[in-house]
């Protein structure tokens, strides 16, 4: 296979192309050899679209790892040495110095455990031998090289693996193997078959290299010259000209791509592509199709064939997948000692679950202890009384159990929520005021403005821009909140909608609660708009009052379109003759003062908010109809994953990220986020890098070199911004594709992604470094933090770790008015429970529902040993007994199961029990007593008609033996005596129909 025989002249895509062929080769292992890591890992990056197996064995990482992390490195090496272990063999890259490290395993022989679906493997039998390979047991699975045990549930995270597995066992028979998503702990993909291999057990002594590994069938080096490679083969004899011819250096548009099939006809047209539903496309064009990804079209004189791209390949590794909401509100979070809430009682503190009743007639209970040493045992089944309980900072004493503070607080809520429910209702009354101008729709500046957007629009983001001109296009004002995640193009939305109001001889007020952020929106807007004939000005404390003068004349004499600016904008002197639209940004940001003008400002404006934080639902759902909302929720095609790297800190290090970034032309930020140290951070950057510009900027600044200095770096005079957290939203530099954080420890899930997201925003490859201090330990939750933020490396990903304190940010981003005092009275939840109900109310559409109270003999609860952590029972038990639908509780049984395993007979009775009590909302039953031999309905004496009557004595059952009424001062008992042991299930169901609402 080619030995003794050198090939040259190959342009890169002809060698992706080249070496993917080779990997294909089964039983032949191949070592293809080049120059540098950089230049290894593209190639390999480029050849996951073919899915030939390539191997990559990377170099081991040049820092000092914290341990726990670079589990996608691991996995990659690991891949790559099971895969050349094995019979198949295959084709492995691998640069120069990686090739001959000594850091593999000395020993010769990896042990297997092959496992497959359907096959007989005794559970303990398992465990015993992974445990061996050196599994640690944790209690939920998140790490590489981790095992979890529930009953007969085990979930593995296999190092050479993406995803864990979760296998589930039936005796002596694995029932079932699945992958699953750490995130949500729920099963993605089922698989018939799994080899397990030791690769962390005993012996650990290292010594081998990757040279000495495996007996390799052939060796190639590969060689660069001026864009041209050459493959030398050990050996070599004699050199081959690959004979390529480029013939399209860039991606071919679709009238040229047919052109070439067209013009190769008779001969073979591999077309490459990246999409398998272009596959029969392709082959009905007259091509070949091959699953791969080139950029370039070329020709090869020896096959005589062409090989082109399909011009709509898409270098994008990233699925388009939904994303995942994580529930922040629910209780289940909660540890023993946490504030929660009760409607009734007031702010307490959780003390978990107990188990309380009589034998075989268990039921789970939260336990709240109040002040003065009240405890209150609360039912599961009255979940929905219990909030967690969220406030806008400070202390909360808790209430006294059973004294009237509670019951002052709500009612004092109550009337403040009267206020806050009539304003918001009266805004939404002035929208349906007709606007006494139209806009006009002018279809050459939208075409132009469209043009001059460098990203191709995604789908989220084309229905906000259509909903935002649709709204400017009804008679009433617009107020609408666009939300989307960092980076996700929410300020394109607000350009559209600017440029079509200046369009139509109205100007624009751009409202941004931070200066540095109202000088990127103002650079932005000078950018795209300015072209246009639109005219852009900025109102900041970054300005001379001589310019903020000459600001404030133009907008009043109606010379600026637009003005952009901060809270300054707000002031009196700031007059705007001709405004149409405001927008504002991240609004919950702003202080009470200014939150209350701009609520004044906003009736009879148009109206466009913009929040990178997500709207909690349960708030959303209670201004539906007050206001409307656009989600963005996918992420810009074009964006790459963010590196994101934790290790431990070392000036070295950090000189060697800087210097590397750099040389490439970039720019970096090191976040230091103690400003009294910043300037001793600068001093010791310039020391290792004299040559360079390196300046600082923190929200303590002097606006003068605050100014100064973010427009070095916007220009691209400064090359490193030694930073504090001022800069976690609001920057956006293209050339900035470096991002040091130093003690990423400290700083919050949310934080950590919104400054993780300064980079990134252009196509080129950005990396975030988080460098902890030698000698930390991390505690469990720094821990679990930076290892959220290293495995959620997409764009969109923060949807998926928002953490609590965003359903606060996100209530701040709804409201505009000085609700935080009433909020942390009663707690968030509560809050917006009784602020939907108030609305509600206003609005005409208070259709209430009516619950039905059950009284069941048995036992029904979920048990410690099914579920044994306290909040995974907690967080279960809510999503039951808040389940909307029947939907919604046969989806939380399929968790449970998926997760757990078969559920025991008590649990099958909660959830039977919480499908009978949806079966009876809005029913004239008030109360079910299921009894050993009796099933009991109360219903409502207002409610009973003579049908009902006749329906109850006309109802035939076989498991009913007799049927009796029982009046009492207000209600009507209909008692059906049954045998004992009778199926309670199926005649609550069966009766439904005697009792619904005529």
């Amino acid at each position: 296979m080619f030995r003794g025989v050198s090939f040259v002249g190959f342009p890169l895509d002809g060698l992706v192309v080249f070496i993917n062929s080779l990997s294909g080769v089964v039983g032949r292992r191949v070592l293809l050899v080049g120059k540098n890591e950089v230049f290894i890992r593209s190639l390999y990056r480029q050849s996951q679209f073919f899915k030939n197996g390539l191997f990559y064995y990377p170099e081991p990482p040049r820092g000092e790892v914290v341990p726990g992390f670079q589990a996608t490195h691991n996995r990659i090496r690991t891949q790559a040495l099971l895969g050349l272990s094995t019979i198949d063999g295959g084709a492995c890259l691998v640069s120069e110095k990686a090739l001959s490290l000594p850091i593999i395993n000395k020993k010769r022989e990896i042990k297997n455990l092959p496992v497959e679906v359907g096959v007989g493997l005794d559970r303990d039998v398992f465990l015993e031998k992974v445990r061996g390979f050196g599994f640690k047991p944790v209690e939920y699975v998140c790490s590489p090289n981790e095992i979890s045990v529930r009953g007969d549930v085990v979930d593995v995270f296999p190092e050479s693996q993406k995803f864990p597995l979760r296998l589930s066992f039936d005796f002596d028979n694995l029932e079932s193997l699945s992958a699953f998503d750490v995130d949500t702990q729920r099963r993605t993909k089922s698989l018939s078959s799994f080899v397990f291999y030791d690769l962390v057990g005993e012996p650990i002594e290292k010594g081998r290299s990757l040279f000495d590994f495996a007996p390799w069938d052939l060796v190639v080096k590969i060689n660069s010259h001026g864009g041209v490679f050459d493959l030398i083969v050990d050996g070599e004899i004699k050199q081959e000209p690959a004979l390529f011819n480029v013939i399209s250096p860039q991606s071919p548009n679709k009238q040229r791509f047919k052109s070439l099939i067209e013009k190769n006809t008779p001969g073979v047209s591999y077309i490459f592509y990246t999409d398998k539903k272009r596959k029969e496309k392709i082959i009905n064009l007259g091509g070949f199709p091959v699953r791969g990804f080139i950029k370039s079209a070329f020709k090869t004189n020896a096959e005589k064939g062409l090989f082109i791209p399909d011009y709509r390949a898409r270098p994008n590794l990233n699925k388009k997948t939904p994303p995942k909401y994580i529930q922040n509100n629910s209780l289940s979070s909660f540890a023993v000692g946490d504030l929660v809430v009760h409607v009734l009682h007031g702010v307490g503190e959780f003390r978990g679950l107990v188990i309380r009743g009589p034998a075989r007639f268990e039921k789970e209970y939260i336990k709240i202890l109040y002040a003065g040493g009240g405890v209150l045992f609360v039912p599961i089944s009255k979940i929905s009384l219990v909030h967690k309980y969220q406030g806008f900072g400070g202390f909360r004493k808790i209430n006294n159990l059973g004294r009237g503070g509670w019951r002052a607080s709500v009612s004092k809520t109550k009337k403040e929520i009267e206020a806050v429910s009539s304003s918001l209702v009266s805004l939404y009354s002035s929208r349906n005021q007709p606007r006494s101008f139209f806009y006009v729709a002018s279809g050459e500046i939208d075409v132009a403005i469209k043009k001059s957007f460098p990203y191709k629009e995604t789908k989220d983001q084309k229905r906000a821009i259509v909903d935002v001109l649709n709204d400017l296009l009804k008679q009433t004002p617009m107020d609408r909140l666009v939300c989307g995640d960092v980076g996700f193009g929410k300020t394109e939305v607000a350009l559209r909608a600017i440029v079509r109001v200046a369009a139509s001889t109205k100007q624009t007020v751009f409202l941004c609660p931070t200066t540095v952020l109202s000088d990127q929106h103002y650079i932005t807007a000078q950018e795209r708009l300015s072209p246009l004939g639109i005219r852009v000005a900025l109102l900041s404390r970054f300005q001379s009052k001589k310019k903020q003068k000459e600001a404030l004349l133009d907008v009043l004499s109606g010379s600026v379109d637009l003005i952009v600016g901060t809270h300054r904008l707000l002031s009196d002197d700031v007059v705007v003759p001709r405004l149409g639209l405001l927008v504002i940004d991240e609004e919950h940001r702003f202080g009470v003062k200014h939150k209350e003008k701009i609520r004044s400002l906003k009736t009879g404006l148009d109206v466009l908010s913009l929040s990178a934080t997500p709207i909690p639902r349960t708030l959303q759902q209670s201004l539906l109809g007050v206001r409307d909302i656009s989600r963005i929720e996918t992420p810009p095609t074009t964006r790459k994953p963010i590196n994101t790297i934790v290790e431990f800190f070392s000036w070295r290090r950090s000189v060697e990220v800087i210097e590397e970034e750099l040389l490439r032309g970039g720019q970096v930020y090191f976040l230091h986020n103690k400003i009294q140290s910043i300037p001793y951070q600068v001093e010791k950057l310039r020391g290792f890098f004299p040559k360079e510009k390196i300046e600082y900027i923190h929200g303590q600044q002097d606006s003068k070199t605050l100014e100064k200095n973010l427009l070095g770096f916007f220009g691209g005079k400064i090359s490193v911004l030694v930073c504090s957290t001022i800069i976690e939203s609001g920057l956006d530099v293209s050339n900035a594709n470096c991002i040091i954080v130093n003690n990423p420890q400290n700083l919050g899930l949310s934080q950590l992604y919104q400054i993780r997201g300064r980079v990134g925003r252009g196509s080129r490859q950005a990396n975030c470094y988080l460098f902890v201090p030698k000698r930390t330990m991390l505690s469990e939750k720094a821990y679990r933090r930076l290892k959220t933020i290293e495995r959620h490396t997409s764009l969109g990903s923060g949807y998926s770790i928002a953490s609590n304190d965003l359903d606060i940010r996100g209530a701040g981003a709804v409201f505009g008015y000085k609700q935080s005092g009433q909020v942390s009275r009663v707690g968030l939840g509560y809050y917006n429970e009784l602020l939907k109900r108030a609305v509600n109310i206003k609005m005409g559409t208070n259709a209430g529902v009516r619950p039905v109270d059950l009284v069941y003999f048995g036992r029904s609860l979920i048990p410690k040993h099914y579920v044994s952590n306290e909040g995974e029972r907690l967080s279960f038990y809510t999503k039951i007994n808040r389940a909307k639908n029947k939907k919604a509780v046969l989806a939380t049984r399929g968790e449970i199961i998926d997760r757990f395993g078969k559920m025991p007979t008590e649990t099958k009775s909660f959830f039977r029990l919480a499908l009978v009590k949806l079966l009876y909302v809005d029913t004239l039953v008030q109360t079910l007593t299921i009894n050993k031999d009796s099933m009991v309905f109360e219903l409502g004496e207002k409610d009973i008609n003579k049908n009902t009557v006749n329906d109850v004595l006309n109802y035939k059952n076989s498991l009913v033996l007799n049927k009796k009424f029982k009046e009492a001062p207000a209600s009507l008992f209909v008692v059906f005596d049954v045998l004992e042991g009778f199926d309670w299930y199926s005649l609550a169901v069966d009766c439904n129909s005697l009792f619904c609402v005529q």
